[in-house]
């Protein structure tokens, strides 16, 4: 069985750090991608409570994101049931996986192991349609927005009022509320990150926790920007390297996830039509200690239906104006239920 498989490793790696083990584990398969969010929250007290009371907690994590309202609780929960909280990372943790990270006392990160800056993209309501997809909202990096402002004071100029006019060109693409929206993104990704910092060090001074951020957010000027274990040390995070047997372990994990979640494999509702008509059963995230588990999983049945139809032939190229217009077969996912699942 798969968890019996992950639950051995976890299990492992408890015992190389003289630690109860949680994982949290958000699958990224292509067309299939699964992001932190507050849904987790409730799941994490059964896992807690499973481990104990520790000395030294052991978080297992993967993810490319996500909310960035869930790493403070989510990090809170856990330092309510340690002394000591460490973060592994197998492969990579991005965006708020990374802020999950600055919450830990120590980051430990294999030779892949990646992290990622910090700076969010917001959507609300008032963020501009996408052309190609009027149904979809087109999100705004932060950090995006404070290099126009960057760029107009830095263009060589003798218009004293550019960065006056910087802001209402903006404004004319852009919603007000939606810039609105990203000021207070800016504020509040600063100062998550100094609180979860100092959760583990109190006394660490402002003007260096300041230089850190910065480096998190502004100076990497990417958001697709990996952070490798060595640069990571360099921007000043608690990093270390893992015994060769742990990292073992870690890798073994991310192995045994690719396997289970099939993150190499792209979601493709056409190959599963043509191998099943069966109800499909889709497992997406893991929330899991070596005895618990906990799934999100995705239920549904895979179905063609007709594309939307085709323009009618034009009699000035050939045809006749009357033939019925082509509706090719789409495979489709139709989804019955999205939820968190008991697993173990």
């Amino acid at each position: 069985m798969p968890f019996e498989a992950r639950s051995a490793i976890l299990r492992q790696i408890g015992a190389e750090l003289d630690a109860g083990v949680l994982a949290y584990v958000t699958g990224d398969r292509e067309g299939l991608e699964t992001e932190v969010g507050p849904d987790v929250l409730r799941r994490i007290p059964r896992h807690l409570e499973a481990i104990g009371k520790r000395d030294r907690l052991a978080l297992v994590l993967y993810t490319i994101g996500g909310d960035t309202n869930t790493p403070w609780p989510f990090v809170n929960f856990l330092r309510g049931s340690c002394d000591e909280l460490l973060v592994l990372v197998p492969f990579w943790a991005h965006s708020a996986g990374t802020l999950i990270t600055l919450g830990a006392d120590r980051i430990y990160m294999t030779r892949f192991g990646t992290l990622s800056p910090i700076d969010p993209s917001v959507t609300n309501e008032f963020n501009p349609q996408n052309p190609a997809n009027p149904d979809e909202q087109i999100p705004i990096a932060v950090e995006d927005v404070l290099a126009f402002f960057e760029l107009a004071s830095e263009t060589e100029t003798h218009d004293t009022d550019l960065a006056a006019d910087a802001f209402r060109q903006l404004a004319e693409s852009v919603h007000p509320l939606a810039l609105g929206n990203v000021k207070r993104n800016i504020e509040q990704i600063w100062q998550l990150a100094k609180k979860l910092i100092r959760l583990h060090t109190p006394d660490a001074d402002d003007e260096a926790l300041t230089a850190l951020v910065r480096r998190l957010t502004t100076e990497l000027y990417s958001h697709s920007h990996m952070i490798t274990r060595a640069e990571a040390t360099a921007l000043g995070l608690p990093v270390e390297q893992p015994s060769d047997d742990l990292e073992d372990r870690l890798l073994a994990y991310y192995d045994q996830l690719k396997a289970d979640l099939e993150l190499l494999e792209k979601f493709d509702p056409g190959s599963m039509l043509r191998t099943t008509r069966q109800p499909v059963v889709l497992e997406r995230a893991y929330v899991e200690t070596p005895n618990t588990s906990d799934a999100f999983v995705t239920r549904g049945v895979v179905s063609e239906r007709p594309e939307a139809p085709q323009q009618q032939a034009d009699a000035t190229s050939g045809g006749t104006g009357s033939e019925v217009p082509t509706r090719p077969l789409v495979a489709t996912l139709d989804v019955a239920s999205e939820r968190w699942e008991t697993i173990a």
